[in-house]
């Protein structure tokens, strides 16, 4: 099978990764050189986990996870670190019930830790009375650039080819027996659901033990531990922000720092200007769930993001390979099916 790929980012390359594996003929297409800043697979670090408010993405990712295993064995760096994570907040809210029934569904052994129990002291986490910090096992963090490099690269060792421009609808389709249109913001002309968000991020000073954290308060503030050999940890506003035109510069939001550098200081009593401080891409949904679907006979749009969905792309990729095969139909994923 001929297939072309729109977009060689984290998905595109993924897609690639496998089925150039199954053998088949793979051209990837992009507007940008190889690791550009421009999109949404940029940086050094993304979150992977089980622990979801809604069980349908724990479930997937109970086959999901372990493929990036996978995509560590075939990169020469370390590129996973698999530290836990905590999901924090008030004993009662439903997201918190939700995620730790759902690690408990797929047997992930979730554990509840209370204000000044040992093991939230030994995350320096500053719980608040009734507030809690789920504890999941299976989750932890990837050096972005790294993953996506390690699946680029093995599917132009197994023979995929890249070329630096669009492709032309009108004139190259007939080249391909299929084209998988996954260019993440790029995607977005291509159905009215998606909309593009500008996301802000940066980094403070300071240790940061344990693992990844998600807070359910405002904004859905997310952070790491420091990375190897930083003095400073990531942290970031899942919020949606306003929409966003990709074409113009992305300044950082003021509003983003200041809530980040609030939460820090409620949160792990922290004083720190953010560092670092930078900015990437959404492409929304309005049910937050990922898009695949035929656009018509020949184009598959696949848009798996919404702000989580790095931690799928592997899973993603084999997904894709298996529709294109026929092994699977998009029509087995409801939830993802493009709306008219």
């Amino acid at each position: 099978m001929r297939v072309g790929i729109v977009g060689a980012g984290v998905m595109g390359s993924a897609v690639a990764w496998r089925l150039v594996s199954r053998g088949h003929e793979v051209t990837l297409f992009d507007r940008f050189d190889p690791g550009h800043r421009f999109g949404s697979s940029h940086g050094r670090s993304r979150i992977i986990r089980k622990a979801y408010p809604d069980p349908f993405y724990t479930e997937i990712m109970e086959e999901g996870y372990p493929m990036w295993r996978d995509v560590q064995a075939l990169c020469k760096d370390q590129l996973l670190w698999e530290t836990g994570l905590v999901y924090i907040g008030h004993k009662d809210a439903e997201r918190v019930r939700q995620v730790y029934e759902g690690l408990a569904a797929v047997k992930d052994h979730p554990e509840s830790w209370e204000p000044n129990s040992k093991e939230a002291n030994s995350w320096d986490i500053l719980l608040q009375h009734e507030e809690v910090a789920i504890y999941s096992r299976s989750a932890g963090w990837v050096h972005a650039e790294r993953a996506w490099k390690a699946m680029f690269s093995e599917a132009l060792r197994r023979g995929a080819s890249l070329l630096l421009r669009t492709l032309d609808q009108d004139d190259e389709m007939e080249a391909f027996d299929v084209v998988v249109w996954s260019a993440g913001s790029g995607n977005a002309g291509l159905n009215h659901e998606l909309t593009v968000r500008l996301q802000t991020f940066g980094y403070l000073k300071g240790d940061r033990p344990g693992g990844v954290f998600i807070d359910d308060g405002p904004g859905l503030i997310y952070g790491f531990p420091n990375e190897p050999g930083d003095d400073r940890f990531k942290v970031g506003l899942h919020e949606f922000g306003q929409s966003f035109d990709p074409s113009v510069e992305r300044n950082p939001d003021p509003n983003s720092i200041q809530e980040i550098e609030r939460f820090a200081r409620r949160r792990f009593g922290i004083e720190s200007e953010l560092e670092e401080v930078s900015t990437c891409l959404y492409t929304v949904t309005p049910d937050e769930d990922f898009r695949i679907g035929w656009l018509d006979d020949r184009r598959l749009l696949v848009s798996p993001c919404s702000g989580h969905g790095f931690k799928f792309a592997p899973w993603i990729g084999k997904v894709v390979a298996d529709i294109l095969e026929g092994k699977r139909k998009a029509e087995d994923f409801p939830r993802f099916r493009l709306r008219s």
